[in-house]
């Protein structure tokens, strides 16, 4: 059960709070604790970003091996905010993981349209990171060239 739960409900004022609680629970590895309060807040309907949620709903997922869970949260939160780099590069890492190469390139290939249509100050060690699963990418198709 959610430690915040009942606040959490109590409206979207504080809503950030709970998310930002929620990424504490991930960071400290209590994924299941990051689970459930990442579900209380999706399931408020005063919370207005719940694709922040389910982003950081479904990285928990992952790291529990809860690899189909993680991705229906990661395609409901790219269904509501599909400009989300964050989305199509966790979406990215997961179908790498499955064996799904070719699906896995097309979201990281989105998730760097997006980051370079931001300004460089914002995007820069994200889209090194997009960078480096795009080329872990195209080492599980054989294309170590286009790796380097």
């Amino acid at each position: 059960m959610p430690i915040f739960a009942g606040a959490a409900a109590a409206g979207s004022l504080h809503g950030e709070a709970f998310l930002h609680w929620g990424i504490a629970l991930g960071r400290l590895e209590r994924w299941e604790e990051a689970i459930a309060e990442c579900s209380a807040l999706i399931d408020d309907p005063t919370f207005f970003r719940p694709a922040r949620a389910l982003v950081n709903r479904a990285w928990a997922y992952y790291k529990s091996g809860e690899l189909d869970q993680a991705q229906d949260d990661l395609r409901e939160a790219l269904a509501t905010d599909p400009g989300n780099f964050q989305v199509q590069l966790n979406l990215g890492i997961i179908l790498l993981e499955k064996g799904e190469t070719l699906a896995a390139m097309s979201h990281l290939n989105k998730a760097v349209a997006v980051l370079e249509r931001r300004p460089d100050s914002l995007s820069g060690s994200a889209e090194a990171q997009v960078r480096f699963q795009i080329a872990q990418g195209h080492v599980k198709l054989g294309q170590r060239n286009k790796a380097v």
